[in-house]
């Protein structure tokens, strides 16, 4: 029964040193699209050397799409693998675009206000107290309709409605969206009072998620390079600029061959492991020997 024993665990042990490299394969595989970041990055190279009017804008909007690729989105949109994403009611929304109105709504004129906003759960439409000061109280803006267009692990969807309300002074219209999506457009069809012309404001805003970063993110190192840049992106020089971003595609390009030789000996490890803790179960009494031989079943089956 011994001897039977032991040269099924022989055979098993062939078999496993023959396996580690199928397993590794499967959990080497990052849910992170890489080549997307990399080409996001790539573009953003480009920009910057280039440097069109509106370059420091471009690459802050490319660097947020990119830090949202590389912090591993679930496929819901709820957060990321590698990333808390807390979200913090009291967090103080991110004002897009605020302008004055000046369509006379009642003589069938009408304003079309339009922004965009990336890794965002939720948009806002307000009316702020004041227009200027704090003695100018704002007038009033009705909105006939909203639409909402916004992208969650790249498939696109659009929320139309029709409002048809006023929006008083100080008053917010909450948009949430299903999850965490990386890009959104909200446009909205409004005008005002004959009387408020030129003195009602009317805001579009946005509301982000705080996040944390995981340091064990194999792209750690390139989402370091590209927040830093994005935190200096407004006056930051062209050579530093270009320096960074070389930096991030490197990380983006050498850390999937780092995360799969890490795997690979991770998983090599705990084959060997689970094997000598089976061979000692083997020397030991009948019910030791019967638990090894289900452990060694259990640990083929595991690798197939």
């Amino acid at each position: 029964m011994v001897k039977r024993l032991k040269q099924t665990f022989l055979a098993a042990l062939a078999v496993a040193l023959m396996l580690p490299a199928v397993a590794a394969a499967t959990t080497a595989a990052l849910p992170i699209d890489s080549a997307a970041a990399a080409a996001n990055v790539e573009k953003m190279i480009a920009t910057a050397t280039e440097r069109p009017e509106d370059y420091r804008q471009q690459i802050d909007a490319m660097i947020d799409l990119t830090l949202h690729i590389l912090r591993g989105p679930v496929p819901d949109g709820s957060g990321y693998q590698y990333a808390e994403a807390i979200i913090d009611k009291t967090a103080e929304p991110v004002t897009l675009l605020s302008e004055r109105v000046n369509a006379v709504w009642k003589a069938n004129q009408q304003q079309t206000f339009s922004a965009e906003a990336r890794t965002v759960y939720m948009l806002q439409i307000y009316a702020p107290k004041y227009r200027s000061g704090l003695f100018r109280n704002n007038g009033d803006t009705y909105v006939e309709k909203y639409k909402v267009e916004f992208s969650i692990q790249g498939k696109t969807r659009t929320i139309n409605w029709e409002h048809k309300n006023w929006i008083s002074r100080d008053s917010t219209v909450e948009i949430p969206l299903p999850g965490i999506a990386e890009w959104a457009k909200i446009e909205i069809v409004a005008g005002v009072e004959a009387s408020d012309v030129g003195n009602a404001i009317i805001e579009l805003r946005a509301v982000r998620p705080i996040v944390k970063d995981d340091p064990k993110n194999p792209f750690s190192y390139s989402i370091d390079q590209l927040k830093a840049l994005q935190k200096n992106i407004a006056y930051a020089k062209s050579e530093a600029t270009l320096e960074q971003l070389n930096e991030a595609l490197a990380g983006i390009k050498t850390a999937p061959v780092a995360a799969a030789a890490s795997s690979q000996a991770s998983t090599d490890q705990a084959v060997v492991q689970k094997l000598e803790a089976i061979s000692s179960l083997m020397d030991g009494s009948e019910e030791d020997r019967a638990k090894a031989k289900a452990e060694l079943k259990s640990l083929i089956e595991s690798m197939k």
